[in-house]
């Protein structure tokens, strides 16, 4: 009757396999959302930074067309940027 130790030991090591690739689905699982948890960050981040960027060109627009045509002097500003 050595068949029945031979089948404990062939279920031990199916079960280990069986761990192994749920662990490693697992695994992938957990990296795929990381990687569109970063995509999302960045894609906000982006998003914000265009909205800056569009905010200060509309102000430089502003106080260039308020500025009288014949003045060299650069006007100065107090204005800041947000700040992410």
């Amino acid at each position: 009757m050595q068949i029945k130790p031979f089948v404990r030991v062939a279920c031990a090591v199916w079960l280990g396999v069986e761990i192994a690739a749920a662990q490693e689905v697992s695994e992938v699982e957990s990296l795929q959302r990381q990687l569109r948890q970063l995509q999302e960050q960045f894609e906000k981040q982006q998003q914000q930074q265009r909205q800056q960027l569009e905010a200060l060109s509309r102000q430089i627009e502003i106080l260039q067309a308020a500025r009288p045509s014949g003045s060299n002097a650069s006007p100065v500003t107090s204005a800041a940027a947000p700040t992410a």
